[in-house]
Formats: C-alpha cells, sequence, structure tokens
C-alpha cells in the first residue's frame, strides 16, 4: 500500500528535538548534511534572539455579535464550563506552541475564511457546535470486529450504545475538537488546534474566538508526548506560532501521514 504523505512546517532550534531528523521528515536515512547545517543555523539563530517579553492584551472578551453561537455551543457542551473553559478573543500572533511541526496545506485551506473580521464564521472553525458524525466501518469476521480507520486523529469512540433490544456496542465518529489557549503565569500557550491556528494566520486572520483557561503549571495542562519539554516551554526564548514562519528557526518536509484506527471486538469466553 502506498504511504500519503503531508506537508509540515518543522521548528528546528530548540531543544527537545533533532532539528536535521524534522526536516528529513523523521527518516534517519534521509538526514542530509544540509538537513544539519540547517538545524544549526537555526539553533544559532535563536541563541542570537532576545528574551521573550510578556504578551499584553493577548486575550480579549467576546462581543455581541457571538451570543447568539455561543449559547448553541455552551449547550452542546456542558462540560466544557465545569472544567472551568470561557471563550474568548485570542491574538494569536502572541501566543507560544507546543508542538514542533504543523501540516501547513489542509489547515491553511481549511481557514480560508473570505471575511476575516466575521467571528462567528471563524468560530464556526475554531470552536464548531456541529456534533460529532459517525462513520461506516468494516467487518473482520476471523476477528468478528468491527475496524473503522482515518487520517483524522480525532477518530474516537464516542459513546457505548445499549437498547433495549439487547444490542450493545459502541458509537464511532470523529470527534469535535477545539482551538484552546491557555495562560501559564504571563505567557499564553496553544493547547489543542495547532494546525488550525496556523491556517489561519496563514490566511491573516489573527484574532480567532478559542477556548481560554488558565493553569497553575505547564504539567497542569495534561499534555502527551512529542511536545516540546517544559523547559523550553518556560524558558526566555519559547516557541512561537509565529516562527512556523520564520525560515531561521523553522524549515518545510515532507512526513508520512498516520492513520487513527480503531478496533472494536466481540469475543466469547468460556469462564471456569
Amino acid at each position: 500500500m502506498e504511504q500519503t504523505k503531508e506537508t509540515k512546517r518543522v521548528l528546528i532550534g530548540w531543544p527537545g528535538f533533532d532539528g536535521a531528523l524534522l526536516l528529513s521528515g523523521n527518516n534517519p536515512a534521509l538526514v542530509s548534511d544540509e538537513h544539519k547545517f540547517k538545524a544549526q543555523a537555526a539553533i544559532d539563530a535563536l541563541h542570537a534572539r532576545q528574551a521573550f517579553p510578556i504578551q499584553k492584551n493577548i486575550i480579549t472578551d467576546t462581543g455581541v455579535d457571538l451570543n447568539e453561537y455561543l449559547n448553541e455551543f455552551w449547550q452542546q457542551n456542558p462540560n466544557l464550563v465545569q472544567e472551568g473553559w470561557t471563550v474568548k478573543i485570542a491574538d494569536l500572533r502572541g501566543v507560544c506552541t507546543i508542538q514542533p511541526q504543523v501540516e501547513i496545506i489542509n489547515s491553511k485551506e481549511r481557514t480560508n475564511i473570505q471575511l476575516k473580521t466575521d467571528m462567528v464564521e471563524i468560530a464556526k472553525t475554531s470552536i464548531p457546535i456541529t456534533k460529532p458524525t459517525p462513520l461506516d466501518g468494516s467487518f473482520d469476521q476471523i476477528k468478528n470486529a468491527f475496524v473503522f480507520s482515518s487520517p483524522n486523529p480525532n477518530l474516537k469512540i464516542l459513546v457505548p450504545v445499549n437498547t433495549s433490544e439487547g444490542i450493545f456496542g459502541f458509537a464511532v465518529g470523529v470527534a469535535n475538537s477545539f482551538v484552546q489557549v491557555v495562560k501559564v503565569n504571563d505567557r499564553y500557550f496553544m493547547r489543542d488546534g495547532h494546525h488550525r491556528a496556523y491556517g489561519f494566520l496563514s490566511n491573516e486572520i489573527n484574532l480567532v474566538p478559542v477556548l481560554f483557561r488558565e493553569f497553575n503549571s505547564i504539567n497542569d495542562m495534561g499534555l502527551p508526548q512529542g511536545l516540546f519539554p517544559a523547559e523550553t516551554l518556560i524558558g526566555n526564548k519559547p516557541p512561537r506560532l509565529l516562527d512556523y514562519f520564520d525560515d531561521s528557526v523553522s524549515g518545510i518536509s515532507e512526513f508520512t501521514r498516520p492513520t487513527k484506527v480503531v478496533v472494536v471486538q466481540g469475543l466469547e469466553v468460556a469462564k471456569m
């Protein structure tokens, strides 16, 4: 089966990742002297950079134009209120990133809003209220399992299904995800939605409705593996969303596109 490729912007000047390896698409066999030279140049450029200043006016309140949209949004997502999230307008130019790579082609197409100041239209992409759509899966008769696959990492088992007719199972679909900006001390970070954030900035959309919340520390954010280490994020020269557009500390590479697979299997077990 031919592997699908995707084009990404990679940040190569910060500790925690091998910049030359990122430029090769995470393929050690393709790392070249040119990759190594560019990665070292990015490290040197970062060392010469001034310390990151305290950012002000990054987060502002939403306007009345979003009231109707947000009423429906909160009705569909009451759990977010319980977790302490609010919706604010974020200036993405002052937000730091926590991941070293973003896909750039689909991200830009997905966020191509005609009227760049229309907060409702932007919100439909940054904090969507559309319900998850179940997917059709294939059935493996040998393993007695339904198999679902998607390039979208948000493919998930959504809810268990238990009907009065004695049918048991799970609903599977691509769940909604939201652009999330969080504040830790005096610094703002992307927590989720990096690809859309890159796309918005690519389309010259700087002000975006986002989910917003404050945390006491980087560790409290509950981040998965594969991101910049905490010491890099809280250092005096953290990676920013705008650095994806800075050729002195970033580059472009082709990566193999991962596929998310969900398997729902039925087993018969004889219990002694």
